[in-house]
């Protein structure tokens, strides 16, 4: 089956695209933060039969699961059941696809195969080096987030040992990286300067020091997507600096592509 429309379920939000001639459109973005509230198969299916009459989806739809879906059974349990009562097929992949996905959008759209390619989720994180060789984490930007009280009051939050304790984590050296998953609309849409999707160290660091004593409120109100997107930012800006603690570059790239751009790159029907 040739699908027009995929959505995907994240630990943190869901996300719908619309394929259009051989590019993806991404038409919306929900935080539906189903790990943090309470959620039933009548709520997921109430939520996904809105999200699809709103955007008035008559297509064949894929619907696909990351690390919130394979690592909570209960919660795939009641998404397979809301998926199936709307007639939508749902594949959970593993961190391994997950990893090919963000490889081949990356590489279809040009980047250059030297680059590391970060794929930070809310429940996992891939680094694809250079060599295809990938390492795979088993949290991602919710873990860090609770962890090191990222979401509290700025006063409480720990972002010096968050990213002294990732810097320990992550390989050394990194050579240039690329940060997938909507980086680059989130530093345009913050003013951060950037020349071919490459962005300064300076000007990132720079951008981190002025987000840190922000209040949850006023970084929600700079989302340039919906408001609860900027929950994980403080997550995501440690991620990135620690990064940069172990890169040998100067700067990093910034793209917008996720896994879902990988799709209409492989027979994903058979392979997935």
């Amino acid at each position: 089956m040739q699908y027009k429309w995929f959505i995907d379920l994240g630990s943190h939000s869901a996300k719908l695209y619309h394929l259009e001639s051989v590019e993806l459109v991404k038409y919306c973005l929900r935080s539906w933060k189903w790990i943090q509230h309470k959620y039933d198969c009548h709520t997921i299916y109430t939520q996904l039969k809105n999200l699809l009459n709103e955007f008035s989806v008559n297509e064949p739809i894929l619907a696909m699961g990351t690390a919130a879906l394979r690592n909570n059974t209960t919660l795939r349990e009641h998404a397979e059941q809301a998926c199936n009562k709307l007639s939508i097929p749902l594949k959970v992949i593993t961190q391994q696809q997950e990893a090919e996905l963000i490889r081949l959008a990356c590489q279809h759209h040009g980047y250059s195969n030297d680059y590391t390619i970060i794929d930070a989720g809310g429940g996992s994180i891939q680094l694809i080096q250079p060599d295809q060789e990938t390492l795979f984490y088993s949290y991602g930007l919710n873990y860090l987030t609770q962890q090191f009280n990222l979401s509290d009051k700025p006063e409480n939050r720990n972002i010096k040992p968050c990213i002294d304790w990732l810097t320990s984590q992550l390989p050394k050296p990194i050579d240039s990286f690329i940060y997938t998953g909507g980086e680059k609309r989130y530093l345009e849409h913050l003013a951060v300067p950037l020349t071919k999707d490459k962005c300064a160290k300076s000007d990132f660091i720079k951008l981190a020091n002025q987000l840190a004593p922000k209040t949850l409120e006023e970084l929600r109100s700079l989302s340039p997507f919906d408001p609860e997107w900027m929950d994980g930012a403080i997550a995501s800006n440690c991620l990135i600096v620690a990064l940069l603690s172990n890169s040998s570059e100067d700067f990093f790239m910034a793209n917008n592509l996720t896994i879902v751009d990988g799709l209409p790159l492989i027979d994903f029907a058979n392979r997935l």
